[in-house]
């Protein structure tokens, strides 16, 4: 029977890497969204390129800026929750059951990401499982075992 055993305290670093594989895409096109809906008014109410390019330099070093700020962000939001800096164990099993569903499953060479919805998510990094060898096999029992996209 295959039972994939992992324990592990996440690290800033750890919590900083998911959220820029997780988030970066959303924000990305948040800004994408917003620097249109600036561009598109600046140049039909003004009718003027030079405060379209003024803007444009702006939303860009607004961008830029938050990008910069955006560790100081996480670690804060890091150290104000608790429970992500102590020690965690999962025990994964063929039949096992989550009590809430799981939303999306997010797979990556070092870590695997299942996501619950809402801010509610599950860092699993490779250095976690007991037997590391097994990583792809663990990955693998994933997508078959709890993947909403496989069933």
């Amino acid at each position: 029977m295959l039972n994939f055993k992992l324990q592990g305290k996440i690290t800033f670093e750890d919590y900083l890497t998911m959220y820029k594989r997780l988030m970066a895409r959303k924000i990305l096109i948040g800004y994408g969204v917003i620097y249109l809906l600036i561009a598109l008014i600046s140049i039909f109410i003004t009718k003027n390129w030079l405060n379209f390019l003024i803007v444009s330099v702006i939303f860009i070093g607004l961008i830029f800026l938050n990008y910069k700020m955006l560790p100081k962000q996480i670690r804060r939001m890091y150290e104000q929750n608790a429970q992500l800096q102590q020690v965690q164990q999962f025990d994964f099993y063929k039949g096992m059951k989550f009590p809430q569903a799981i939303k999306k499953i997010s797979y990556f060479d070092d870590a695997v990401y299942i996501n619950f919805g809402k801010g509610q998510m599950i860092a699993l990094p490779k250095n976690w499982l007991q037997k590391q060898e097994h990583w792809s096999a663990f990955q693998g029992f994933l997508k078959v075992e709890l993947d909403p996209k496989a069933k």
